[in-house]
């Protein structure tokens, strides 16, 4: 795998409509839910299934003329995009709704749009022009005051470090926000934030560090049930194990990481870690588990994926 589909980027979930202080109102509350589902839809990496929600949902907020409710919608299907392969869709999508964004001026809609430019835009490789969406990002945190978005942007800002091969400062970036998400309980960006410390001790062929910081985040993506962070989690550990010489313990995370794409639906990941589990059992000479593999491998080519694919 590249350096780049191992980086793990965090998003702000959308903010919904204009919340009056009475109850919401029917439609708001069908739009909230809309979103909500296409969100539910987005965990398990079903980009097609959550477009269709964030639309219907972007369809509702232009009726209400609720611009914050379009915004969140735009960035929803920019995050749908992404997972479905369509980069550049995604970021037309998120600079749309940053236009709309800058026009009003909120540091909560500015920080949500400006940070997920730049998550597409570390993607796409462009860590320049994502630090300076970052920059903005951070600088609307930093005026709104929220410390969890804070450590958002935090994480992101390190991936860019982490790219230039900057680990002092990318290991100092996601320690900050690590150090927020636990002061206010996130335990899924905690995470995030363990997954990319691996990534740093990896650079710093810290081997021991790294496994713990995964092992760390495998533990916390099984408690918030993240199951598309789990399958990478499982994916890093195999190739960490491989790397330290542990054979047997490669095979055992490399076969559950194919194990959990699979059951996903995500069939290309999945087959490429079945590709890499069979050359670890060919190499280690295990002729009954090559053949097995093998027929794993036969029944995997059959399997149609059940939702897009990033």
């Amino acid at each position: 795998m590249s350096a780049a589909v191992g980086l793990v980027a965090l998003l702000i979930a959308g903010c919904a409509g204009d919340n009056p202080p009475e109850a919401p109102r029917p439609l708001q509350m069908k739009m909230q839910s809309l979103q909500g589902q296409g969100r539910q839809f987005l965990a398990r990496a079903d980009g097609r299934r959550a477009k269709q929600s964030f639309e219907a949902s972007k369809q509702l907020a232009e009726s209400l003329d609720d611009v914050r409710g379009v915004i969140a919608s735009l960035n929803d299907l920019g995050d749908a995009a992404v997972v479905e392969g369509r980069l550049q869709d995604a970021l037309a999508l998120h600079r749309r709704a940053a236009e709309l964004a800058d026009g009003m001026g909120e540091p909560e809609v500015l920080v949500q749009s400006h940070d997920r430019i730049g998550a597409v835009q570390l993607r796409l490789g462009r860590p320049d022009e994502a630090s300076f969406s970052f920059a903005r990002a951070l600088g609307a945190a930093e005026r709104l005051g929220d410390p969890v978005l804070h450590a958002v942007v935090l994480n992101n800002i390190g991936l860019t470090h982490l790219l230039h091969g900057d680990w002092n400062r990318a290991n100092e970036a996601f320690r900050k926000a690590l150090e927020l998400n636990r002061m206010h309980g996130q335990q899924g960006a905690q995470a995030v934030n363990h997954a990319n410390l691996g990534l740093v001790a990896e650079g710093r062929q810290q081997w021991e560090e790294a496994r713990l910081s995964f092992e760390a985040a495998l533990v916390l993506d099984k408690a918030t049930e993240q199951a598309a962070a789990i399958a990478a989690d499982l994916s890093k550990l195999a190739r960490l194990a491989e790397r330290l010489g542990r054979p047997n313990e490669a095979r055992d995370y490399a076969e559950r990481a194919y194990r959990s794409f699979r059951a996903q639906g995500r069939t290309a990941p999945a087959r490429e870690e079945l590709t890499w589990l069979l050359d670890l059992a060919k190499r280690g000479g295990l002729t009954d588990e090559v053949a097995r593999l093998e027929r794993e491998q036969a029944s995997l080519a059959d399997a149609p994926s059940r939702h897009s694919e990033p």
